[in-house]
Order: structure tokens, then C-alpha cells, then sequence
């Protein structure tokens, strides 16, 4: 996967404002799967609730509904839910129990550590 960030590979123009989502466009600078990806945008934490994918033809045909909630003082995707329309298929991840500050360095994370 590539961890490109959004703002490097996609252009966004402000659609509307409603309820408390700020809805984007987010065309493609470059080549891409899609003609656009339209984006809700939560205006209290600032993290995507539904993102519809357009193909070339500028028909939907993926959405990715996200669900958050605070962990301690960090926002955390709590579910996500992607629908591939053309397929009829949906994926479902769901994140539980999931803990923060919880004491683990840098060092914890080595390669030698790991394999223990």
C-alpha cells in the first residue's frame, strides 16, 4: 500500500457544508483509478464518515463508510465498511478494545523483541 498523503495525489474543492459534515471533491493530480472520490467530512474531528469512489465513466462503484470513537484523548476508527458496488461484495473491520499510552517505547518494536 502506498502511504501517500491525500493532499499529494488528490486536488480538493469544498462541495457544501451540511449537518455537521463538510462534503469534498478530491479530483486525481495524477493517474488514478478514479475520476473522484467524494468525501464527508466530520466538522468536530475532522475524520471521514463516507467516501464515494467514481470510475472513469464517473459511475460509483466503491464506498467506504467509517465509524469513530474517542479512546482516552484520541479519535479512533472504531468500524469501516467497504462496499464494492459493481461486485455486490462488502468487507467489514471492526477495532475492539483498543488501548493507548500504554507504556511501549521504540525499543519494544525491534526486530529482536519481535521474534521473541
Amino acid at each position: 500500500m502506498e502511504a501517500k498523503p491525500y493532499s499529494d495525489k488528490y486536488t480538493p474543492k469544498l462541495q457544501r457544508t451540511e449537518n455537521n459534515v463538510f462534503v469534498l471533491e478530491l479530483t486525481p493530480k495524477g493517474q488514478s483509478d478514479y475520476s473522484k472520490i467524494i468525501v464527508n467530512i466530520n466538522n468536530t474531528n475532522y475524520y471521514p464518515e463516507l467516501m464515494e469512489y467514481y470510475d472513469k465513466g464517473n459511475t460509483k462503484i466503491k464506498e467506504a463508510k467509517y465509524t469513530f470513537n474517542k479512546v482516552g484523548n484520541y479519535w479512533n476508527a472504531q468500524e469501516i465498511e467497504m462496499t464494492d458496488i459493481k461486485k455486490n461484495h462488502k468487507s467489514k473491520m471492526q477495532m475492539s478494545d483498543v488501548k493507548y499510552d500504554t507504556g511501549l517505547t521504540d525499543d519494544d518494536f525491534t526486530v529482536r523483541k519481535l521474534i521473541q
